[in-house]
């Protein structure tokens, strides 16, 4: 079922332009058939006999066939539905009076009521068309009106009946047979009605959107393509073969086994032609066909690796996810539950403290208890502060398929404890980025923000993040009161400068003026590997220099520090 669909999406995007090319080419054969009418009604008002008949002794297209033949074609030029309803009307009107005349045998005096007829002869009604032209003009103006109501299949039957009409009087002057374009003694229809008659009714079926004639015409199919062939060979091909033929033996160019023969042989070699012609466009859209199903398959297959990936990181994304609700539900537990307890504790500490001071200071004696006391006040709001950076840490984002997310997640977690939104910049080559490199760029910027929450006292602060094919470079500055000299070495500056040594980058920290501070961590890009290995061996470090309590020492380059 799947392969069959963009087979159908083109041929139903091909179907399409079916109306506006019939349409088109209907109205260049309704140009025609106007200029036919107006040629012959010049011929009659100027009688010129070579404009009204083909030939002396052929039967002339009357004026009132002509007229209304024109009128019929030029509906199918008007844009206008009125004056379109109004010309197959006329077309209709006309057939029907002429129709009229013969079957009641009366006259209505419209056959010579422009201008006589100057070709009759004996034996013929002058000026009037003949049955089978009336009765073609009623069908092919009823298939007009019936095409702009909208009812196509019904403007088909109607004019295939003057189509047939028409081409067995081409085939009965063709071969000399007057049944076949005459009814009757006095009827007789002529080589250019007939010719006519025939385009006009071509013209009507080119022009029902989606019809037979469209879908011979345009259709990309073998049906129609095997159409396109085999017509023009069984309607014009073989009747003119079969003509060259007949006129042979007339002529005694050749006996009648000797012209048999010639004919048998030439429907033969007709007939190989048209099959070959006809296996070699089926080879071809055959071609056609496996190339599209081989297309097909290659994009079905694209389609579903595309499938399978975006799968791995919605389960990705989905196992983050929970991981992060849960690191969520345990830092709101620990700020809501613990740190309030533990604050409460600090409140109800000093407070005892200073009580017993005032006792103490009323007695005038010493309190130890006091200053105790007030030590533990200060160690429990530094457990607080302590918490408040666990809990930032323990909330941080640990997704590396988006680092400008990873920022703004990070600087969006580090506005509980700073106070503001950090501004975020992220530009250059971020995408592609190994996955633990991220993760260490992750790890500085949190420590970062965690530095200036602590101690800069900022009231703003900006985070750009920079990459290039061969660096990554992170850029903290804020607006707090700037770092002392010497630089202090606390665990989290430790950190970032060992983060730094061991990726083969720097870490350098600057005082800006009038105030605050900038941090510019800067590390080689690397790949996958390297990254990994420097990141494994920075943890071994960091384990030991854990266990010895040993001030961070690792080779790379040396750590700039500027005032």
């Amino acid at each position: 079922m799947s392969t069959s669909v963009p087979l159908r999406t083109r041929r139903a995007y091909e179907r399409a332009s079916w109306p506006d090319r019939g349409l088109a080419r209907t109205r260049v054969l309704c140009a025609l058939l106007v200029l036919l009418g107006v040629l012959v009604v010049a011929g009659w008002y100027l009688q010129i006999g070579q404009l009204v008949q083909v030939a002396d002794d052929l039967t002339s297209m009357k004026i009132n066939g002509a007229i209304a033949l024109a009128a019929v074609a030029g509906a199918h030029l008007a844009t206008r539905r009125v004056l379109r309803l109004g010309l197959f009307g006329f077309g209709a009107l006309v057939g029907l009076l002429v129709t009229a005349e013969y079957a009641f045998g009366v006259d209505l005096g419209i056959d010579e009521l422009l201008v006589d007829d100057f070709t009759a002869t004996e034996g013929r009604l002058p000026g009037r068309p003949a049955e089978t032209t009336a009765f073609s003009l009623v069908l092919l103006a009823a298939a007009g009106v019936c095409l702009d109501v909208g009812r196509h299949r019904t403007a088909q039957w109607l004019s295939a009946v003057p189509l047939v009409i028409g081409m067995v009087a081409v085939y009965g002057y063709l071969y000399g047979i007057d049944s076949f374009y005459r009814v009757g003694p006095y009827s007789s229809m002529s080589v250019l009605t007939a010719v006519a008659l025939v385009l006009l009714s071509l013209a009507t079926w080119l022009a029902v959107p989606g019809g037979v004639m469209q879908w011979v015409s345009f259709g990309d199919d073998t049906g129609a393509a095997l159409q396109r062939m085999l017509v023009p060979v069984a309607v014009v091909l073989l009747p003119f073969a079969g003509w060259v033929h007949l006129w042979g033996e007339r002529n005694a160019w050749f006996d009648e086994s000797l012209g048999a023969a010639l004919l048998m042989s030439f429907v033969a070699v007709v007939t190989l032609t048209a099959g070959h012609r006809v296996g070699r466009t089926a080879l071809r859209m055959d071609n056609e066909r496996d190339t599209l199903l081989d297309e097909l398959h290659r994009v079905n297959a694209s389609l579903e690796d595309r499938v399978r990936g975006k799968a791995h990181q919605l389960n990705r994304q989905k196992t983050k996810l929970a991981l992060f609700e849960e690191r969520d539900r345990i830092a709101r537990d620990l700020h809501d539950r613990v740190i309030q307890r533990i604050f409460a504790a600090g409140l109800q500490v000093a407070s005892i403290g200073r009580t017993a001071g005032k006792e103490a200071a009323a007695a005038g004696t010493e309190s130890p208890v006091a200053d105790n006391l007030n030590v533990v006040a200060t160690e429990l709001d530094l457990a607080i502060r302590e918490l408040r950076n666990s809990i930032f840490e323990l909330t941080s984002i640990d997704d590396h398929d988006n680092v400008e997310q990873v920022v703004r997640d990070i600087a969006a977690r580090a506005s509980r404890i700073l106070g503001f939104m950090p501004r975020v910049e992220v530009a250059g080559a971020v995408v592609g980025l190994p996955a633990d490199l991220v993760a260490q760029m992750a790890s500085v910027i949190q420590e970062g923000l965690s530095n200036v929450a602590r101690h800069a006292r900022a009231d703003g602060v900006e985070v750009a993040v920079e990459a290039s094919e061969d660096h990554l470079q992170v850029r903290i500055v804020d607006d707090g009161i700037g770092l002392p000299e010497p630089l202090p070495r606390s665990s989290g500056i430790s950190n970032m400068m060992d983060r730094a040594r061991n990726l083969g980058g720097t870490a350098t920290w600057r005082n800006n003026e009038p105030r605050g501070t900038t941090l510019v961590w800067r590390v080689p890009r690397g790949d996958d590997d390297d990254v990994q290995e420097l990141h494994n061996g920075f943890g071994l470090v960091g384990r030991v220099l854990d266990r010895t309590g040993a001030e961070p020492v690792a080779a790379g380059p040396a750590v700039v520090t500027e005032s």
